[in-house]
């Protein structure tokens, strides 16, 4: 019969740990500029849309209800522009900075256990 160490079960709970946190759908940002709180979408993508107008700047977030493939389309509106850009990973229409913390963090534990 095999032998469960600690450092097996302890490793196996953060793999289902990270299975769960991942499946449980995706998390963006809703707010305007600063003022930005995490909300869920389910089934969307999330969005970020940047005004730069001649009466000021602008930055929203919010989820958007439809699935939509990543990328960022620029619209000029006059001497006005809007950049409108979607994203499916949790968190990521933040400021650009992608969320791989949870898998190098996971990868790293797994590396110093069984090394």
């Amino acid at each position: 019969m095999p032998v469960v160490t600690t450092k097996t079960v302890f490793a196996v709970g953060l793999v289902v740990f990270a299975v769960f946190q991942m499946g449980y759908g995706l998390k963006c940002y809703s707010g305007v500029d600063d003022l930005m709180i995490e909300i869920p979408c389910i089934g969307g993508s999330c969005l970020r849309d940047e005004i730069n107008s001649q009466y000021g700047d602008a930055v929203s977030y919010d989820c958007y209800p439809r699935k939509v493939a990543e990328n960022c389309t620029t619209y000029l509106l006059g001497g006005d522009s809007l950049i409108e850009c979607f994203c499916n990973t949790d968190l990521c229409n933040s400021s650009g900075v992608t969320t791989l913390a949870l898998p190098l963090l996971l990868g790293s534990l797994l590396l110093k256990l069984f090394m």
